[in-house]
Parts: C-alpha cells; structure tokens; sequence
C-alpha cells in the first residue's frame, strides 16, 4: 500500500499542524525502524488531509511488537521503504508544526530516517502530553489511551499509527477550542523551552533554574533521585542534558523519567565537584554511570636520569600497580603539576611536563625544592583553610583541609576572618563530607591552585 489520501480544499490558515503517529520495531530510534505512519493535517479546527502508509523496516519485526500492533512481517514485505516516502513524506511536514503524543519519540525516528536519505528535519513541535497537562491539569494519567478514555475519544485501532493519530487530533482540536490563555501560541515561540523539555517536567522548573554554581538533581514522579551533576551554570548545563539524540533506549528512558529538578548552589566549582561526589555515593542514582565504573587513572612516578635530577612523570595506573598521588585525568594531574611549578618554580620538562626551551636548572638545586615537596605532599601540609566565593554576595564559602585530608565545607559571613587558627568558628558553619579517592584529587587540585 502505497498511501491512502484523502483530499480537501486547505483553508487560509495561519498554522497548519502536521497530527503524527508512527509504529516501529521497537523503543529507540538508534537500533530500530518504522513500520507504519500516519499524518493528518489541521487547521488546529477541521482536518484538511490525511496520508498513511505501513513501512518496510528492512529487518524483522519481533513477535512481541507484532502481539502489540498486530504489525507482522508478511504485512510490511510488499510495502513501500522509508526512502520510498521521504520526498512525498517532506512535503507534508514542510511548513507545518509536526505535533505528536510524546512528540519526542516520533521525532527522533523521523529525523533520523530523513536524515538517512539527505533530508534536514527540524520543524517546530508540540507535545500533546505536556499541552494536555496545562489545559487539562489534575488528570491522573496523560497516557493517550487514559486520556482518551477520560474525555470519550474513540479509538478502535489503538497501536496502528492512524487510529493513534485520529485520537490525538480529536484531542488536539479538544485542547485548541478549550485554550483561552493561548499556551499553544506560547509554546510555538521560536526556542521556546516546551519543544526540548522532558514531557513531564514542568516548563516553569526550567526557568526557574540559576545561572549560577552548584549541584543539580532530576528526580522521577515519586521523588527518587535519577542523576545528580554540578555545573558552573546549573541551567546551561540542564538545557545541554535536553538537547541532545533522543535515539537511544537509555537516553529515551531517562527523560521521559524526569518530573522535577531540585539544585543546590555551592559558590565555587570545587564545592560543587565535592557535594556531587558525596552526593552520588550517598544516593547511587541510576543515570550516573562514572563513578560505577572502574575510571582510568594516573599516578606521579619518580626516577633519577643519568645527569642526576629526579624527575617526576605522569603515567597511566595500571592494575596492581601502588602511586602515591594518584590522579582521575590526566588533564587532572597536569593541572596539580602546573599548580607545583609555579610555588616551587620547578622546571616544567622535570615534572613529566612540557619542554619550555628554557635551561635546566642546576641539579642539586632542582632535587632539594622537589623534596620539599614530596614531604609537604607526604605530611598534608597542616590545617589548610581554602576561601573561595559563597552562594550570595553576603557571604564567603570555605573548604577545611587538613593533613591532605577533607574535613568538609561551609559558608560564613564575607566579613569574617577565615583564619586556620580559627577552628571554633568555622565549626559551626562546618558540612563534613566523606574522604575518596576523587575527594583527594579534587583537593589537590585545588590547594595547588590557592
């Protein structure tokens, strides 16, 4: 079948709304096909047209897929590709605002198949989903099926791309004729939030977010926490989370997941990598996938060469080999090494570094700075107060070292004296976070930048 199309005279509208459903072979558009699509276009009031048509996959539709559709393999083998329908398919949608229950889900398969065949897809988008949680609020499900139920919509043909699409149109003119405060026109802006957001995060969270440091958390309907992250701008970063393919399984799955998003501002990056690193070990969300994974790390090794200066190197951690500073980067490790040239004006070259052009210094010289060193490297160093930025201009934030290790830390008043001396003080104002391995590199990287 090549299409069915029914043919109207298209009213002089303002907007025409391309109405889709596809059915595929499965959930994520990465690994996976359309098997059939359907498109109706409207006015917003009357349909106008409408195409459909089953799709070759050109691989098998498995039997669970077929049990939900009622799909098969026989009933796609005579049907037209993807590539079949692309330049007639791109007329339709050219020009009009692709709209979609989830309408995520049906974009990233039909970006990804014009895309196969040369063709740029990025139309403006509605969600229905999230339309339908703002004009129909309170509902206790935005399944198309609950919600078709809810307001007597029929569909006799659930799970078959035109039978889907019928039902969202109705609900579609449902959400036009019911809209008085004009949230379609709203969320058709140009770079409007609603077109990338998760379908179950409210729009107004995401504006609410600060441009500003600190931990941020996305959290499922009932409150679980799904992934934790630190940013030096909490909603650039979050509106990175938002933009990307959504043609993976794992990548669908986390965000239509996300229902809220929580934050806590930190002042400075350092504060920030340490809460997140206490933070995921505290909670081990599900989306966070470094820390539970074995990370390729680096360690300081120390030789004499020929001509008698000890120099230090930076080489990969292998398995069962023992470091005494061990690193989670290599950018990581250059840092620190950088940050101890600079206070002991080391040659760089001599610290596993790059070569400046510049003569080495005399070797004994050389040797007894780097000893110095390793032995306040060794000893930690005493009690080290880090002051940094605090969350709000009032106020002053500080991380407490001491002997190498983390004790934790705080915010003060910006007018108070943040001496080392000062214990009694500072704990008052005093958030211990536990000692790890990413707290110790965090640490050093920052002391040799103080």
């Amino acid at each position: 079948m090549k299409s069915i199309l029914t043919c109207y005279t298209r009213p002089l509208v303002s907007r025409i709304f391309a109405i889709t459903d596809i059915e595929t072979t499965g959930s994520h558009a990465a690994a996976n096909s359309i098997t059939e699509i359907a498109v109706v276009l409207t006015d917003g009031v009357s349909e106008i047209d409408r195409f459909q048509s089953l799709v070759q996959p050109e691989h098998l539709i498995p039997f669970h897929i077929t049990q939900l559709t009622g799909i098969s393999n026989e009933m796609v083998e005579g049907a037209p590709r993807f590539e079949d329908l692309a330049e007639e398919l791109y007329d339709w949608f050219k020009d009009a605002v692709f709209v979609a229950h989830n309408v995520g889900f049906d974009y990233a398969f039909i970006k990804k198949s014009f895309e196969a065949y040369g063709y740029y897809f990025h139309p403006q988008r509605l969600c229905t989903v999230r339309l339908a949680r703002k004009i129909f609020p309170g509902l206790p499900s935005y399944s198309l099926g609950r919600i078709c139920d809810r307001f007597g919509i029929d569909n006799e043909a659930r799970h078959r791309a035109m039978g889907d699409t019928m039902a969202t149109v109705e609900l579609f003119h449902r959400m036009v004729a019911r809209d008085q405060s004009g949230i379609i026109d709203q969320q058709l802006k140009r770079g409007n939030a609603a077109q990338w957001l998760p379908p179950s995060l409210p729009e107004e969270q995401f504006h609410r977010l600060p441009e500003r440091t600190g931990v941020y958390y996305f959290h499922d309907r009932t409150g679980k926490i799904l992934y934790i992250g630190m940013s030096a701008n909490i909603k650039k970063r979050i509106r990175q989370h938002f933009g990307g393919k959504m043609d993976s399984k794992r990548r669908q799955a986390f965000l239509s997941d996300i229902t809220s998003i929580s934050f806590e501002l930190t002042g400075t990056t350092a504060i920030a990598r340490l809460l997140e690193d206490a933070e995921i070990r505290k909670h081990w969300p599900p989306y966070n996938f470094a820390q539970k994974r074995p990370a390729k790390r680096f360690s300081i090794q120390q030789y004499r060469d020929r001509m008698g200066y000890v120099r230090w190197s930076i080489q990969p951690l292998k398995p069962g080999m023992k470091g005494d500073l061990v690193f989670h980067s290599l950018a990581e490790a250059r840092d620190a090494a950088l940050g101890w040239c600079r206070r002991y004006e080391l040659h760089p070259s001599l610290l596993g570094l790059h070569q400046t052009g510049e003569p080495l210094p005399d070797a004994d010289v050389h040797n007894e700075k780097l000893e110095a060193l390793r032995e306040e490297l060794s000893a930690g160093g005493g009690r080290i107060i880090v002051q940094g930025e605090g969350r709000k201009e009032s106020e002053s934030s500080f991380v407490w070292v001491e002997n190498g290790e983390l004790v934790g830390y705080g915010f003060v008043d910006r007018n108070e004296d943040l001496a080392a001396e000062r214990v009694e003080l500072l704990k008052n104002f005093l958030n211990r976070v536990p000692t790890s391995e990413m707290t110790r590199s965090i640490i050093r990287e920052l002391i040799s930048k103080a």
